[in-house]
């Protein structure tokens, strides 16, 4: 082994994922605003699905990183590591986390039934 693949993989084995606060502001509702303290290994799908579980029947869930929504700010990869997409590996104590935000929208639940008009 020589000696740039002993210190390739020490570096490898210091390396471990952080922790950050996940600001989501509601594009138009700021009492629909809350945070989320999270690793930076997880997915932007698991700040979907937290999303989905606050609010229940949601059609679209759509995350917007800026500060401003558009189509060119729109999160396509819901595989895509928060801490990529923030380009941080976090900070080591969960007690002071890194900050960061994004922007999130939904479509409420429209039925169509014609049961659930009636009532």
């Amino acid at each position: 082994m020589s000696e740039d693949e002993d210190e390739e993989k020490a570096g490898l084995a210091d390396f471990e994922e952080g922790w950050m606060l996940l600001e989501l502001r509601h594009v138009l509702w700021s009492y629909a605003n809350f945070s989320l303290l999270l690793k930076t290994d997880m997915s932007v799908s698991y700040v979907t699905q937290q999303i989905f579980e606050r609010y229940g029947r949601v059609q679209e869930v759509v995350l917007y990183v800026g500060e401003v929504p558009g189509e060119q700010f729109r999160l396509k990869n819901s595989r895509q590591k928060i801490g990529d997409l923030f380009q941080t590996t976090g900070s080591k104590k969960r007690e002071k986390p890194e900050k960061h935000s994004l922007l999130y929208d939904f479509l409420p639940f429209n039925p169509t039934e014609p049961v659930l008009l009636a009532l």
